[in-house]
């Protein structure tokens, strides 16, 4: 089994990208579910639509796993939060059993850019590299850009 080193570091990063924002407050399932679709209907997206799920009433960890059926996204009834959910959708889209890595720290800003707004995305970037925590260039288009 590989330690994500980043683990760590990666939460301390978002949690002073967001911490005490809107971005981190608890919101309607609905709300989170229609955000995704957002998300999922960039061109970037890999794959087919993720379903997002709610965890059981006394989960108190959200996730991105495989499942039989595919892929899909549990995110449990404390965590309902934008910043969650764009974590979870990083996971799927640099790969599920990638850590929090580059790869993840890259499609985590690029979604929250698309997801929440340029602003946020650098703020995410700010404190990744305050942090000390690298991250790649994007080829992906968010800047500007619009979901289809």
């Amino acid at each position: 089994m590989t330690v994500d080193v980043d683990r760590a570091q990666v939460y301390a990063a978002e949690e002073a990208a967001f911490g005490g924002t809107i971005h981190d407050a608890p919101t309607r399932f609905e709300h989170l579910e229609r955000l995704a679709l957002v998300v999922m209907a960039f061109p970037w997206w890999q794959g087919p639509v993720i379903p997002v799920v709610t965890a059981r009433a006394d989960a108190r960890s959200s996730s991105a796993r495989s499942t039989p059926s595919g892929t899909e996204i549990r995110l449990a009834p404390p965590q309902w939060t934008p910043v969650t959910l764009t974590h979870e959708l990083a996971h799927v889209l640099a790969g599920i059993d990638g850590g929090h890595g580059p790869e993840f720290r890259r499609a985590h800003v690029d979604i929250v850019s698309a997801a929440l707004g340029e602003e946020e995305g650098g703020w995410l970037l700010d404190a990744y590299l305050g942090f000390g925590l690298a991250v790649p260039d994007s080829d992906r288009a968010v800047a500007g850009a619009e979901p289809p």
